[in-house]
């Protein structure tokens, strides 16, 4: 008799990286992955421009072996 070892995929929702989208659940973003971006004006005139932090959303990370892939290795239970 062969067994089949099924090991659950974890799922975003569950995961304390997950900052849900109000309207759609699709549309989560993974807090785990800032979105980098550089600020160029510093190099001009010295100052420091604080933007609001983006993420990627977990379709990306999910989708994305360098990142969280879809086994979801990176995931952390709530």
């Amino acid at each position: 008799m062969m067994f089949s070892i099924v090991r659950a995929v974890p799922l975003c929702t569950n995961c304390k990286f997950f900052k849900p989208n109000l309207l759609k659940s699709e549309f989560g973003k993974c807090v785990k992955f800032p979105k980098s971006e550089e600020n160029y004006s510093f190099l001009v005139n010295g100052k420091v421009k604080f933007t609001p932090q983006d993420y990627y959303y977990c379709t990306t990370a999910r989708g994305t072996y360098s990142m969280c892939g879809p086994p979801g290795k990176l995931f952390e239970s709530k």
